[in-house]
């Protein structure tokens, strides 16, 4: 750059583009960096790129373990930016289901977002049921249950899974609207 007799700078246009060459030798240099950073100077070998692929994959894996709500926000997200809306629509039924089946209520939502920042999984517009006459029909010490939730934050964690503790590390509710009738128990 130049330098004017008012003492600022002037920008040589010449010397700031970018060629395809100076990007090309911008990366070598960087994965020749990587590489003396990691390895020194020694060659390549396949205990060396074994290692780096083993460090790779606990990495990831403790990630996983120990910012479950993250790495499903993550899935969430690319749900949302890659796939079709009836996609999106045949995952959350399909969530739902499984939910059904596992609580014994019947959950239906309309939508799902994450907060990466909050590291919780968003639930919007969950409707809860359960019908006494439908789940289980003869039981008559089931309470009848119809809540609408305007959103349930939900925070997911594998290490309490595995701890022992349950999946959900903790779930805040939000607007919650309905009754819960116990008169048949």
């Amino acid at each position: 750059s130049l330098v004017s007799s008012r003492g600022t700078k002037k920008l040589d246009l010449k010397k700031s583009e970018t060629t395809e060459e100076t990007r090309e030798a911008n990366s070598l240099n960087f994965f020749s960096t990587l590489k003396k950073f990691l390895i020194g100077n020694n060659p390549w070998t396949r205990e060396t790129i074994f290692a780096l692929l083993r460090v790779a994959f606990v990495g990831t894996g403790l990630y996983v373990i120990l910012a479950t709500s993250t790495v499903i926000s993550i899935l969430i997200w690319l749900s949302h930016a890659l796939a079709s809306d009836e996609f999106q629509e045949d995952t959350i039924r399909s969530i739902s289901k499984f939910i059904t089946k596992r609580a014994g209520l019947e959950i239906r939502f309309e939508n799902w977002a994450g907060d990466w920042n909050q590291g919780t999984v968003s639930l919007r517009n969950v409707t809860i049921e359960r019908d006494p006459n439908k789940l289980a029909p003869g039981n008559r010490n089931v309470s009848r249950i119809d809540l609408n939730i305007s959103q349930l934050d939900v925070k997911v964690s594998l290490l309490w899974f595995i701890l022992g503790r349950g999946i959900i590390k903790e779930l805040i509710a939000r607007e919650v609207r309905g009754t819960i009738d116990k008169r048949t128990v």
